[in-house]
């Protein structure tokens, strides 16, 4: 995630000629060059993920469920996403199909099918790296686990699996299995969509929708759904709140505005506020350990009583605001004299 400032910053690289790759919401940038060396050694990156998915594919979480044709798939190793399996999907079987580009999924194909995928990608990437700019050639190490994922997809329904329920909203992922028309899709929102988030090609087949409110619900239905006939459910919050641990200010982080959050938490400790902070589970880093005191930081099952929530685009902060709460939102800079009048500090 920080090729981008490591090249660019430490060498002090200027030019615009730079390869754009996104993984999940983030893009790095490297130098072009360097993304066709990579891209040409796309068939031995094939191979490594291949190995390492079989060598790992022991860790893979499938939980049985009453429901015997349709399936929970996840495809990130977020404690919130149990907790919504839990919640509305646990009469479904449980499978994880991916960890980062380990792609537990095809433990369940056969030798011949992962071949047939393996050499279909090489295909592929030749025809992709022959028919788009330079800098995207680094998108060919995505094509191996699309095409394998295909397969896998064709084998459920094979199996008599004809309808899923995930949490992503749009990805290759949920895109790909919308696409094959062999599913009814369940969506359960994680995260939060805007009104200006206008995909390009939208999701077929979404059966139902459960988000946080009317309003997200609609952003789904005129945004994402190719159809707006799905049916409209609604989240329950159910926080844990520790009515005893109180403080005035919780910073909810999100882990693409890690740094600025770290400053304003660091702020708001100058002005001795007493301030709790929420780091994203899955971006609990070195740096927020150093800066956030212990007894500040706010893990697992820990759900303070705040006077205030201040947050960036988060679905906790939603949360904690439907119990009544009072949310702090900030978009390019935060108005740190604001929130002090707003605490008499």
């Amino acid at each position: 995630m920080c090729v981008d400032s490591y090249l660019i910053k430490s060498f002090g690289l200027k030019t615009k000629w730079v390869s754009y790759f996104k993984v999940a919401r983030f893009r790095d940038k490297i130098p072009t060059y360097a993304a066709i060396c990579i891209s040409l050694m796309a068939p031995f990156f094939f191979l490594m993920q291949i190995i390492r998915s079989l060598q790992n594919g022991r860790n893979q979480s499938v939980v049985t469920g009453n429901n015997s044709h349709c399936l929970f798939l996840s495809f990130t190793h977020s404690p919130k996403i149990i907790e919504l399996y839990n919640k509305y999907g646990h009469d479904q079987p449980f499978k994880q199909c991916i960890s980062g580009r380990l792609l537990f999924f095809i433990q369940e194909m056969t030798t011949y099918e992962i071949a047939k995928s393996f050499f279909i990608s090489l295909e592929y990437s030749v025809r992709f790296l022959l028919s788009v700019h330079p800098r995207y050639f680094l998108h060919v190490t995505s094509i191996f686990e699309l095409v394998a994922f295909n397969n896998y997809l064709e084998n459920l329904s094979r199996n008599n699996i004809n309808e899923v329920t995930l949490t992503n909203h749009y990805d290759r992922w949920i895109t790909l299995i919308c696409e094959k028309g062999h599913f009814n899709v369940n969506i359960i929102q994680h995260g939060l969509v805007v009104t200006d988030f206008l995909p390009k090609q939208k999701l077929q087949n979404v059966k139902s929708v459960r988000g946080f409110n009317e309003e997200q619900l609609d952003i789904f239905c005129t945004n994402i759904s190719a159809r707006p006939e799905f049916t409209r459910l609604l989240q329950k919050t159910n926080l844990n709140i520790s009515k005893d641990d109180r403080c005035e200010v919780l910073i909810i982080s999100n882990p693409f505005h890690l740094t600025e959050e770290l400053e304003i938490y660091q702020e708001l400790k100058k002005h001795s506020i007493d301030v709790k902070f929420r780091p994203h589970p899955l971006y609990i880093n070195n740096e927020v350990l150093k800066i956030v005191e212990a007894n500040d930081l706010c893990q697992g099952t820990r759900y303070p009583n705040p006077s205030y929530c201040l947050c960036k685009s988060s679905t906790l902060g939603y949360e904690y605001q439907s119990l009544g709460y009072k949310l702090i939102s900030w978009n390019e800079e935060i108005d740190m004299k604001s929130i002090l009048v707003l605490l008499k500090k």
